[in-house]
């Protein structure tokens, strides 16, 4: 006890004896400490941000791209590749693959898209009914498009909660609304929760629209 004692006083009377030189071991530690935990912050941030963005994209979801990829003869090795298209025979023959939960055909398209509030370019996901569930996406207000919808091919259209805010100023707002894509009236069924993403090349779906591919 003594000696502990002994040993403190003595720490004591060091201390206040170099008074700078305690100051700056005892903030060298501190920013040490605070750079550790900044560090360890930032990689816990960065694995939950990227985490979230594969989800946004679906999880376990594969994106096949029809055409071939061929490899150019001259010395430059350069590679082309020729287009392609699925069909409904490609669709039947994926959904035979084992482990394949799910199928749905996806085509991109950027267009005018006009509204109560907005007129702007904007873009449209043209799938089948499965693709909600295979993406992940939920709707908050209304109804996806059903199977009836795409074989009919009804112009019908669900949207992102942004695009619902923007062009018609509420999700409850754009429910049953019409609007333009592209000189065509849709009728909006359906206004999607809100999902985030976009970041690294992923999709912000708040910001799409979803119709029949049978429409597209």
């Amino acid at each position: 006890m003594k000696n502990l004692i002994f040993i403190f006083r003595s720490a004591i009377d060091d201390f206040s004896r170099n008074k700078l030189r305690t100051f700056l071991t005892s903030l060298g530690i501190l920013i040490g400490v605070f750079a550790v935990v900044v560090l360890i912050a930032l990689g816990l941030g960065l694995k939950k941000y990227i985490s979230d963005q594969f989800e946004a994209m679906g999880k376990n979801s594969l994106f096949l791209v029809p055409g071939r990829v061929l490899s150019g003869g001259s010395f430059t090795g350069g590679v082309s590749s020729i287009a392609g298209r699925f069909d409904d025979r490609d669709l039947q023959t994926l959904k035979k693959i084992n482990n394949v939960i799910g199928v749905a055909p996806l085509a991109f398209k950027s267009t005018k898209i006009k509204g109560l509030l907005k007129e702007d370019f904007g873009d449209i996901m043209f799938s089948s009914e499965t693709f909600s569930d295979i993406m992940g996406l939920e709707v908050d207000r209304g109804r996806f498009f059903d199977k009836s919808d795409v074989s009919k091919k009804a112009k019908v259209v669900v949207v992102g909660s942004k695009i619902a805010e923007d062009y018609y100023g509420s999700d409850e707002g754009a429910i049953g609304k019409k609007i333009t894509i592209d000189d065509v009236k849709f009728t909006i069924i359906g206004v999607t929760k809100s999902k985030g993403g976009g970041g690294m090349g992923g999709f912000d779906y708040d910001s799409y629209l979803f119709a029949p591919y049978t429409t597209g």
